[in-house]
């Protein structure tokens, strides 16, 4: 959207909830137990990847041998250097939807890791674009390995897979709130000095002879 978040109110949006990025960990945690469309399909991709991390793991003691139960253990230390990529899609998506300022921090208390727009609001489909581009580039490259690779690299990077689309639940969370809400027309603008994230919706017009608002 070509509005910042100063403009909302002026353009005809209330703010509907504002989240400290320690709230938005207690708001995520509801938000993935939720029957939305991008929860459902969270829990579908996490148990599939999970599910072919352990039939490769499998496969790959059979005919291999037991050395590829260090798979695991090279997928953590691999989400290490995968956790820059995933932030530095995010921030590309925001350039691609029209952010200019973006930063990036981290939340060491949670492990978490962040890229927000100063002064840039998203609407639900910018929102979707700039959410999912990470899980989708990322899981697209690590399948390809997880079909083309040596027994060892291969299991691994189907344990990674599974280890980052986990990691993506914050992102999926989001999508689903905003999701629920998107009849209202709802808007986000992260506050990048005070690590706030807040949602709008359009304020409903009050018409002249009517019981009702629009």
């Amino acid at each position: 959207m070509n509005l910042r978040p100063s403009q909302l109110l002026e353009h005809g949006y209330h703010e509907l909830a504002a989240y400290s990025f320690d709230e938005l960990i207690e708001m995520i945690g509801t938000e993935v137990r939720r029957r939305t469309a991008p929860v459902l399909a969270f829990w579908v991709l996490l148990a599939l990847t999970l599910g072919a991390a352990i039939v490769a793991s499998v496969t790959a003691i059979r005919a291999n041998g037991w050395h590829t139960l260090f798979a695991p253990l090279i997928a953590i230390l691999g989400l290490i250097a995968v956790i820059p990529v995933h932030e530095l899609l995010h921030a590309a998506a925001f350039r691609v939807v029209g952010a200019r300022r973006i930063r990036f921090g981290a939340k060491p208390k949670y492990l978490i890791f962040y890229a927000i727009a100063r002064d840039f609001v998203a609407d639900y489909r910018e929102m979707r674009f700039i959410l999912y581009l990470p899980a989708v580039v990322i899981s697209a490259a690590l399948a390809g390995i997880g079909v083309s690779a040596g027994p060892l690299i291969r299991v691994s990077a189907w344990w990674l897979l599974f280890f980052h689309v986990s990691a993506c639940a914050g992102d999926f969370g989001l999508a689903s709130f905003m999701r629920r809400h998107v009849h209202l027309g709802i808007v986000t603008g992260d506050d990048a000095d005070d690590l706030v994230t807040r949602f709008y919706v359009r304020t409903p017009k009050y018409e002249p002879g009517s019981t009702a608002y629009s």
